[in-house]
């Protein structure tokens, strides 16, 4: 049985502004960091065995911030990307909101194949998630992988690994720094931990739902 780690980057100022990063490149902010020294602390006795993160900065330094200290090889994975928000990134929810009311409303109609203006879908990132995956050996015993990536990219990866379905896609919530634990099982998957920020210890952990 191995186990998967996965990880939402922890916050940048971003994030804390509710502005849409995608694939935006953003560093962390000085809580960010902070959270990324309290992971560090919550998982210093597991020991990974290998660990893959998105490219973008804000992804990869809080990989790095796990992982100080050790010797496990890190993989910077473009296809671990936020989902691509297109034209819209930059900007923030609420002017989104105020801007395109039509648009948002088919968000929250749960639209699988609404997309931004030159952005990306929920079922194209599902679609994305699910390649990586495919090309990934997840299934090795004993092996504890840690995995780093955005909100949107995280539920694309737990929704492909446990079969669920896409419109359900805004309906877990995975804050800045949270952590979550899949256990591969019999050529399945088990969630047995799911946005957990009990490390963060006051340190404001945000749910911003698409930001990235």
């Amino acid at each position: 049985m191995a186990k998967l780690y996965l990880v939402r980057h922890a916050e940048t100022a971003w994030n804390a502004e509710g502005r849409i990063q995608g694939y935006t490149d953003t560093p962390l902010s000085e809580t960010g960091r902070r959270q990324a020294e309290t992971l560090r602390e919550r998982l210093a006795r597991v020991q990974f065995h290998r660990a893959l993160t998105s490219d973008l900065t804000r992804s990869a330094d809080t990989a790095r911030a796990i992982l100080e200290g050790r010797s496990v090889p890190l993989a910077l994975t473009p296809e671990l990307r936020e989902m691509s928000y297109g034209e819209w990134e930059t900007r923030s929810w609420r002017d989104i909101q105020a801007s395109f009311p039509e648009q948002m409303a088919r968000i929250y109609q749960r639209d699988p194949d609404f997309a931004p203006p030159k952005g990306e879908s929920m079922r194209d990132l599902m679609q994305r998630t699910a390649r990586f995956l495919a090309a990934q050996d997840f299934t090795r015993p004993d092996e504890n992988v840690l995995l780093v990536a955005h909100g949107g990219t995280l539920r694309g990866v737990i929704f492909n690994l446990l079969g669920l379905p896409v419109s359900h896609f805004w309906r877990i919530r995975l804050a800045n720094a949270s952590m979550s634990v899949i256990e591969t099982v019999d050529g399945g998957a088990l969630l047995s931990l799911l946005n957990d920020v009990s490390h963060l210890d006051g340190l404001a952990p945000r749910s911003d739902p698409a930001a990235g």
